[in-house]
């Protein structure tokens, strides 16, 4: 039996949802792919298993450009690494700084450590660009 979802629910939800494109640059070359991670809470900003989405794209001459679809409003900061080996993952030194190009939202730094969420946050309400700019 299959079930079917009201089309008012349906309405409410793209609604209440926005989208998040997110504009990357200063990448130094166009090897590798860029990773994105999309965080929506501080406790687990920065770590893998935090990441509320995430996506690995490809990066083109025109602007390198990602979009999240139908993220409900709420606070958010994104994360954006240049792979240039395209590895999947962010290479660290063995101190654990990055090896590879970052950037974050509000290009929030961190002082003898990195940056907070509290620096990266932004709110969404309505569809919204973020432009990042990656630093080596």
């Amino acid at each position: 039996m299959q079930k079917t979802i009201p089309a008012f629910l349906i309405l409410t939800v793209s609604l209440l949802s926005a989208e998040i494109t997110v504009r990357i640059i200063g990448l130094k070359s166009e090897k590798g792919t860029v990773g994105l991670g999309l965080f929506n809470t501080d406790q687990y900003f920065l770590k893998e298993r935090g990441k509320y989405k995430k996506a690995q794209i490809n990066i083109t001459r025109n602007g390198t450009f990602y979009t999240f679809k139908n993220i409900p409003e709420g606070v958010y900061a994104v994360t954006v690494y240049h792979d240039e080996n395209a590895n999947g993952k962010l290479d660290k030194n063995f101190i654990g700084f990055p090896k590879e190009g970052t950037g974050i939202s509000n290009d929030a730094k961190g002082f003898l450590g990195p940056p907070a969420f509290e620096d990266a946050k932004f709110t969404l309400k309505k569809d919204k660009t973020v432009t990042i700019r990656i630093h080596y």
